[in-house]
């Protein structure tokens, strides 16, 4: 199982979470480092108390525009990015204390949960220092070149332009999405083609940032490559025409695609050739979204193949029904290619992730069942709630009943010997109340009147109250154990006896505790307390009787 904290704190980027009243809850280790400060020193801390203003600088305004950032994805859902902020660190005491000057493109994001309830804001810090340094730097050398000055000028209007233009362009999507959502919910035919026309208004954005990037990388460390993206098969449905092109068009840059015109043609298309991911509208003609979702999950053969959900409905509730429907995923239109994309990308990660975990269980299962049946194991389990008893084949066996037999607490304690019952119940009892193992030798009286043994080890599962929830553990017919036992007894019983009759004298050195074991017959014959005999003479002893 993959340790996701872990990993998020093992990430070379600069990310931080914070809670929703701008609390420090974590981050990743890169970010620490380039902050100067230590994870215990600023985990449960405010955000601005952590990290103030610098005070020597009377124009900073970092605190100012951040906080404005973080009020404004509280307040539209939607992330926001600071081009460039000058937000000077603490340095430790050891570098000499004070502030240092840093510079910064900032992004803060919302994180929600299954409900669609906000639940944190998670920060990416992207350190631009040394590039705004460089262009500091170049433009106080008086004596360089006249062309040279006049490109980085020319560079320096461009980024500045494109920064204004991504300023716009956030202000202009957060007032989109306050309009949409005090307009609640909008027809499908009006949010489906408005989808449509934000696509080219995304794609000139995205190629205005790329351009600014371009330019910047010139100055500065170039841009990770992205991953290569899941190779996958996607199954689209929806009745729009123009929709379900585009969505075609676009999806198909990174899988394979089969679109569709409505819910029945999508059933029929997966009983042909089954998806790795199903894409679709939920109001279609004839079979619509939601109904494609539940024969899918009622089906045992499509019942765990991921689904999203596209749907002009907004709102907490809408998407709530959605997901309470058992689908993957819920998509409001209008929506931006990238986060299609990235909704995707994730559903299909985490149906992998899924399937994997599902495999290694199996797996699991399979050795265990091999090494129950092997051993003659019998595996139970017991709901403390419900008094439900569950139990393999072979518990059954082990009790003595047929393996097609009803198996129930009360069969069991019936099945248990009259004198053994009431301690058994106790021993239960016992470990349910100081959470200890329970592990137990008692009788059990079969249909034919015979009498067997059982070893029964288990232990109880709490619930996250701590309240007991049940009990899981095995079983094992120790009759045979039980029975050689009672053999070898009466045959020690039968040899003394018969070394007793015969005058036959026998000892036995136990060298390491220095002590002689003798029989009845040596004892009378030597004078020696037979209970001292049985338990062990000294050697000194032992030797002063065998010299009279």
């Amino acid at each position: 199982m993959l340790n996701f904290q872990t990993l998020f704190e093992s990430i070379p980027g600069l990310y931080i979470v914070y809670s929703l009243d701008f609390v420090i809850l974590g981050g990743s280790d890169a970010y620490f480092w380039a902050m100067k400060t230590k994870r215990e020193e600023v985990v449960g801390h405010f955000l601005f108390e952590v990290f103030p203003d610098n005070p020597d600088d009377p124009n900073a305004n970092g605190v100012q525009n951040l906080r404005a950032s973080l009020l404004s994805v509280l307040k539209h859902r939607q992330p926001h990015t600071i081009a460039l902020q000058k937000y000077d660190i603490r340095r430790p005491q050891l570098e000499g204390g004070g502030f240092e000057e840093r510079y910064w493109t900032l992004t803060n994001s919302p994180v929600f949960d299954e409900n669609g309830e906000m639940t944190y804001i998670i920060h990416r810090a992207e350190d631009v220092t040394e590039f705004v340094q460089v262009q500091q730097q170049r433009n106080e050398q008086p004596l360089l070149n006249q062309s040279l000055q006049t490109r980085i000028e020319q560079m320096e209007m461009e980024i500045y332009l494109r920064a204004q233009e991504l300023k716009q362009v956030n202000e202009q999507l957060q007032a989109a999405n306050q309009a949409l959502s005090e307009l609640g919910n909008i027809s499908d035919e009006f949010r489906t083609p408005l989808t449509l026309m934000l696509s080219p208004i995304e794609d000139h954005v995205s190629r205005s940032s790329d351009s600014s990037k371009a330019i910047a990388s010139n100055w500065s460390s170039p841009s990770p490559i992205k991953p290569s993206a899941l190779s996958a098969r996607i199954l689209l449905a929806d009745d729009n025409t123009d929709m379900r092109d585009y969505l075609r068009r676009l999806l198909s840059q990174r899988y394979e695609v089969e679109a569709v015109a409505d819910g029945t043609a999508a059933l029929a298309a997966i009983q042909a050739q089954r998806p790795d991911l199903i894409l679709s509208d939920l109001i279609m003609p004839g079979l619509d979204g939601f109904e494609l979702l539940r024969q899918l999950r009622a089906d045992p053969q499509t019942s765990e193949l991921p689904v999203i959900l596209l749907s002009a409905q907004a709102g907490e509730e809408s998407c709530v029904s959605g997901l309470a429907a058992e689908a993957d995923d819920y998509l409001i239109k209008p929506f931006s290619a990238r986060e299609l994309l990235t909704r995707v990308e994730s559903t299909l990660k985490l149906a992998e992730i899924r399937k994997q975990a599902a495999q290694a269980l199996q797996a699991s299962e399979q050795q265990l069942k091999l090494a129950l049946k092997s051993s003659k194991l019998g595996s139970w389990q017991f709901d403390l709630q419900t008094n439900l008893l569950s139990t393999s084949d072979q518990c059954k066996v082990n009790y003595g009943l047929p393996i097609e037999a009803d198996f129930s607490h009360q069969v069991l304690m019936e099945r248990i010997h009259p004198e053994d019952r009431t301690w058994v119940q106790a021993a239960i009892q016992d470990s349910i109340t100081n959470r200890s193992n329970y592990d137990v030798e008692y009788r059990t009286v079969w249909d034919d009147g015979s009498t067997h043994w059982v070893i029964v080890r288990g232990h109880p599962i709490y619930d996250e109250a701590g309240n007991p929830e049940r009990m899981v553990g095995i079983s094992l017919d120790i009759t045979n154990r039980k029975q050689a036992e009672v053999d070898l007894r009466e045959a020690h019983v039968q040899w003394e006896s018969a070394l007793a009759a015969g005058a036959i004298y026998t000892w036995r050195w136990k060298i390491a505790d220095n002590l002689v074991i003798v029989n009845a017959a040596f004892a009378h014959l030597f004078g020696v307390d037979p209970l001292k005999a049985a338990i062990g003479l000294p050697i000194e002893v032992f030797i002063q009787a065998i010299s009279r």
